[in-house]
């Protein structure tokens, strides 16, 4: 039943809109018959208004996601345009879910009509005599009807209100030009909520821009850390290149004997370093650094260099964020990998004897002294920023053994 009414409906409009065309072609063609055809659709749309009113919230509802309102109130004379304006006010009366499922385009489109009515309607307010299309009373009229409607479908859909801010700039200034000549709450009403959604669109695109910062800082940091990976290969490179070609230099100007001397002071030196890795070191309690580089690839270091001074007896400046016990460093390290950013910590300490592991939130740290192969030379060291790691060594317990990073093995 309602189906077929709301058919019937639809034809109303469509013959409203034949006769909207045949008024205009017959003015323009300057024929006969116009003033009956106009009469004809003015008795239509009262009609049309009794009718109106008397129809199902959602069978109005479901008018207004049909094209033929948008042609309804796309005329621009005044005789044709009022009446349409007051059948359209006529169904604007409906509940908002009675609406959800006929917004789209057709209900953006009408609600450009609508501005369009208001654009038209100030001009005729603002413009000189000889210019108006519309009398003092008609322009009062058509825009106050189309700010009703307008304020009503922008009450139920705030996407269309979205698009009116963002196709029709001007239409606050209207309203305000209104407001300031006619005191009409409507006028207000549609003011205030025009204001309000673009206050909120201007919080959505702060909040848009903020999530853009954060997402181009994480990017940005993830191609710092690979490139800084990339320049610690580039450097390693280089010293094997250097290394490489000092030792075919040196072949080329020393002789077989010192040679042999040569290679084996080298050894002697590797093999002082691997024993303070590996006995010295493993005999340490307390191990610490930051989550990057890994334990292992410390350890795997093949050269001595500033890494591989430790410092000892170290007090940790930063605040504690994590303690808990974990089974070895590794596990303290590859924690502090996963939930160093939620705690906000940049430096892990493990120690053995009670299998704890902490988070600081920095690495600083104040150590009393330093222990480490007998090259390169520690004072060449400081001048390049290198922070040697900590131990305690006492004869009476275990070896405490921290580091800036987990370089302290090299």
């Amino acid at each position: 039943m309602k189906l077929n009414l709301e058919t019937e409906i639809l034809e109303v409009l469509r013959a409203l809109t034949q006769l909207q065309e045949q008024y205009l072609d017959l003015v323009t063609k300057e024929e006969d018959g116009a003033a009956d055809v106009l009469q004809d659709y003015r008795t239509l749309c009262e009609r049309m208004v009794e009718w109106g009113e008397q129809l199902d919230p959602e069978i109005r509802a479901g008018l207004f996601g049909n094209r033929v309102l948008v042609k309804l109130v796309g005329v621009r004379p005044a005789s044709l345009l009022q009446p349409a304006l007051s059948v359209l006010a006529t169904l604007a009366n409906f509940r908002e879910k009675d609406l959800e499922p006929h917004k789209g385009k057709i209900l953006l489109r009408l609600g450009e009509r609508l501005t369009s009515s208001l654009s038209w309607a100030l001009e005729s307010l603002q413009g000189s005599e000889d210019s108006r299309i519309y009398t003092m009373s008609e322009s009062r009229s058509i825009f106050e009807k189309s700010a009703k409607i307008l304020q009503f479908l922008c009450d139920k859909d705030s996407n269309l209100t979205r698009h009116i801010i963002r196709k029709q700039e001007y239409i606050k200034e209207s309203l305000q030009i209104f407001m300031n000549r006619f005191k009409n709450k409507t006028f207000r009403d549609l003011y205030e909520n025009l204001e309000s959604e673009e206050e909120y669109m201007r919080d959505e695109e702060r909040k848009l821009i903020a999530v853009i910062k954060i997402q181009s800082t994480v990017r940005m940091w993830r191609q710092k850390k690979l490139w800084r990976k990339l320049r610690n290969g580039m450097i390693a490179c280089q010293r094997l290149y250097r290394r490489r070609r000092e030792i075919s230099e040196s072949n080329l100007t020393t002789t077989p004997e010192q040679s042999f001397k040569k290679e084996l002071t080298r050894i002697s030196l590797r093999k002082q370093g691997l024993e303070y890795k590996y006995r010295f070191l493993d005999s340490c309690a307390v191990i610490g650094g930051t989550a990057d580089p890994v334990l292992d690839e410390c350890a795997g270091e093949l050269e001595n260099s500033c890494n591989s001074f430790v410092r000892e007896d170290c007090t940790y400046k930063g605040e504690e964020k994590f303690n808990n016990t974990v089974t070895d460093a590794h596990a303290c390290q590859e924690l502090l990998q996963i939930l160093g950013g939620v705690y906000g910590a940049e430096y892990f300490v493990y120690d053995a004897t009670t299998t704890d592991c902490i988070f600081y939130s920095t690495t600083a740290s104040e150590c009393d002294g330093y222990s480490g192969p007998t090259r390169p030379d520690i004072d060449d060291c400081a001048g390049e920023g290198t922070t040697a790691a900590s131990t305690t060594t006492t004869t009476d317990g275990p070896t405490d053994a921290t580091t800036d990073s987990p370089t302290d093995l090299s």
